[in-house]
């Protein structure tokens, strides 16, 4: 009982909704290179497998897990992180009631993560791919913990969270189906559109985060700052990508973006949050779904 208890701590710990997010920036690295998803003899390979798996629940608890640890002050004043069911937890996670126990968990199991990701891109013999894990695995690392706390430190917290989300596991998979060192410059335009993201979600969380003392982009630049930022980073994206869906699809995020900066409400800022969200994975998976219906 005291196993299933605990797994089930773990679970809310790591956001489950968030499981998908990483592993399908993956998919889109594979979806890119010469010798990727298109390609007529591609298959899926041991490594390949065991990094998107990797990249799920293990590494989605090495992110989070340490985020929590360091966030204890702020979450406490956080109605958001009241909730300690599992359905509130598939997107807000918990605040940890037992640090010292949390803490040596959360600690053990992101070392055992990060090993298992090491020894996963060595296994690759693939340069490329072990440079993009190391990096995941030291900008997850020192984005929450001290005395680097890069959340705190923004804009680079955004530019951190662009290279976590996008480049870092996109570069990943796009290492194991192309020899060329150089990404595709749409990966470079996805990775400025997810910095713009997530300066937009801090805007849900400002107030205690104000009151914890953590500098995060929305309290150092201010909620309609990080509202804006992110409608230019799309814009940005917009005129780089020459395709009607895609313009069209960011038209609608700009407004989204452009009517909280009117209206800067942690409330506002957090239907719109799952609004882009849900629609980015929806289609992220409508995108990749031909790959793998042929």
């Amino acid at each position: 009982m005291a196993m299933q208890n605990l797994f089930i701590r773990l679970l809310k710990i790591s956001r489950p909704s968030f499981w998908i997010i990483v592993p399908t920036s993956f998919l889109i690295g594979l979806s890119f290179g010469s010798h990727g998803l298109s390609y007529a003899g591609f298959r899926f390979t041991p490594v390949m497998i065991v990094q998107m798996v990797l990249l799920s629940f293990p590494f989605c608890l090495f992110t989070f897990g340490l985020n929590d640890i360091y966030d204890l002050k702020s979450d406490k004043k956080n109605p958001r992180k009241s909730g300690q069911s599992l359905v509130s937890a598939l997107t807000e996670g918990i605040v940890l009631n037992n640090p010292d126990r949390d803490k040596s968990v959360i600690y053990t199991v992101s070392c055992l993560t990060a090993i298992a990701m090491t020894v996963s891109a060595l296994l690759s013999r693939n340069m490329i791919n072990l440079f993009y894990t190391i990096s995941l695995i030291t900008l997850s690392f020192t984005y929450s913990t001290p005395p680097w706390r890069l959340k705190t430190k923004p804009p680079l917290d955004s530019v951190v969270a662009g290279a976590m989300i996008s480049l870092c596991p996109i570069g990943m998979g796009y290492s194991l189906v192309d020899n060329s060192i150089f990404i595709p410059s749409q990966i470079y335009v996805l990775t400025f559109a997810t910095m713009g993201f997530h300066a937009f979600s801090t805007i849900v969380d400002a107030e205690p985060d104000k009151q914890a003392g953590d500098r995060t982009f929305a309290v150092v630049f201010g909620r309609r700052a990080a509202a804006f930022f992110a409608a230019v980073t799309v814009f940005t994206g917009a005129l780089s990508i020459k395709s009607i869906k895609f313009q069209f699809i960011a038209g609608c995020y700009i407004m989204l973006f452009l009517y909280t900066s009117i209206r800067p409400s942690a409330k506002s800022a957090r239907i719109v949050s799952y609004i882009i969200l849900s629609s980015c994975i929806l289609m992220e998976i409508l995108w990749l779904a031909p790959f793998f219906i042929k």
